[in-house]
């Protein structure tokens, strides 16, 4: 009530607020339940920057073995964490193409910077490993050899991967893409979608192309809604240096 006074000094009747948000502004137009009267206030959105993020550009470009990261792939990995801090649509990264060029290495460094800078939970899933441990247990629980005192294992990883803050599916896309990995990977997918908290980072040995093709429409829509595609195409494979 105090604020509507303030704002407008017309009315003294409870009010509610509805929030318009754009890149950098907030509308908040105050509505009289009463009287109709409304007050529209413009207030700018605090500017977050992350000037100590500029210290981890030396930190990621770390060689690899013998591979050296270029100012493209640093630049747009940092500019998706700070948008992600800032509440932009961008919540996601997906590092395509050539193997043997650091895509996990940085993506594990990323992933520290999240927690030591802003506290975020994080949990790194290769998710080719947990594909195949996930059917292994599936037809050992049809042999009968999983009880109720001897859960599968991959479940509660499953849980943890979606319960985290900052989630990396690490070489999504690697064998067969058949009907069920790509609902395993719709049910991660999906919840970083659902939940805009949440960052995923995910590495793949496929050209867009090729992730297209082999993965299910509705996992790549989300992904090309929330993530940043990166290229390491441009790179060369370590292991043939």
């Amino acid at each position: 009530m105090e604020v509507l006074e303030r704002l407008t000094g017309k009315c003294q009747h409870d009010f509610a607020v509805h929030e318009i948000e754009s890149d950098n502004v907030v509308f908040k137009n105050f509505m009289c339940k009463k009287c109709k009267y409304s007050f529209v206030k413009k207030i700018q959105k605090e500017n977050i920057s992350f000037p100590e993020l500029e210290h981890f550009k030396k930190y990621l470009n770390k060689p690899y073995q013998k591979t050296l990261l270029n100012e493209d792939i640093i630049n747009s990995s940092l500019n998706a964490i700070k948008e992600y801090a800032k509440g932009g649509k961008i919540r996601g990264l997906i590092f395509h193409d050539k193997r043997g060029t650091g895509k996990t290495h940085l993506a594990i460094k990323l992933m520290k910077i999240f927690k030591a800078k802003l506290k975020k939970s994080i949990y790194a899933l290769n998710f080719s490993s947990f594909v195949l441990d996930r059917v292994r247990e599936i037809n050992l629980a049809k042999s009968g050899l999983y009880n109720q005192y001897n859960p599968p294992a991959t479940f509660d990883i499953e849980n943890e991967a979606l319960e985290t803050d900052v989630l990396l599916l690490d070489e999504v896309g690697k064998g067969n893409n058949t009907t069920y990995v790509n609902a395993l990977l719709y049910t991660f997918v999906n919840n970083a979608y659902m939940n805009e908290d949440k960052f995923l980072i995910i590495t793949t040995n496929l050209s867009p192309s090729q992730f297209e093709e082999g993965i299910d429409d509705a996992v790549v829509s989300r992904l090309y809604e929330i993530c940043e595609f990166v290229s390491f195409n441009h790179l060369e494979d370590y292991r043939r240096i």
